[in-house]
């Protein structure tokens, strides 16, 4: 299932389709579904196309 997740959050990310990526990572998190290391890293990738870099540093921060 969480392969399935993240295959839709990076191709999402290459399309640099930020909304879709929050709009995905939100429906994830309401089915209860826990990321790994790959979902941490779409996400950073996300905050740094929006220029939010200092969002996915602090969520580079909470992973370490």
């Amino acid at each position: 299932m969480l392969e399935t997740w993240n295959s839709a959050l990076l191709g999402s990310v290459r399309a640099r389709r930020t909304n879709v990526v929050w709009k995905l990572y939100e429906e994830m998190m309401g089915s209860g579904v826990a990321g790994d290391v790959d979902t941490v890293e779409y996400l950073i990738q996300a905050f740094c196309i929006d220029n939010n870099v200092l969002k996915g540093f602090g969520l580079l921060r909470q992973v370490l």
